[in-house]
């Protein structure tokens, strides 16, 4: 079984504590700086220019890769729709998006229950 948790500490203690539940644990820590730059670079190529790689670069600090890929999949469709490549404000709408279905989540969320699991 492979599990990804974003919050492991939410998970139920019974499950992550019981032996042979899972073997190992590996972390995958948050992009660095330079691993946005690149993936950023290889993905829009030329059509965004270093000003503009460079300020989605710094909109993202502490964002995973996972919403980097959907700031850029989010870009590439707002350019399609209106006939052109992608761009920095593509970029920035699609990142303030995220930022606020994110802090949306976070409100919803209750201390009462634990990864699906109620008391």
């Amino acid at each position: 079984m492979l599990a990804t948790p974003n919050l492991p500490e939410a998970w139920y203690p019974a499950i992550v504590a019981r032996p042979s539940r899972f073997d190992r644990r590996f972390e995958i820590s948050l992009s660095r700086e330079r691993e946005r730059e690149r993936y950023l670079a290889g993905k829009f190529g030329a059509q965004l220019d270093a000003n503009a790689r460079e300020e989605i670069v710094r909109l993202t600090s502490g964002m995973s890769m996972a919403f980097l890929q959907e700031i850029f999949v989010g870009a590439a469709l707002r350019a399609m729709d209106r006939g052109s490549p992608p761009n920095a404000e593509d970029a920035r709408e699609v990142r303030a998006g995220l930022v606020r279905h994110a802090r949306a989540a976070d409100r919803s969320s209750t201390t009462d229950a634990k990864a699906g699991f109620s008391r």
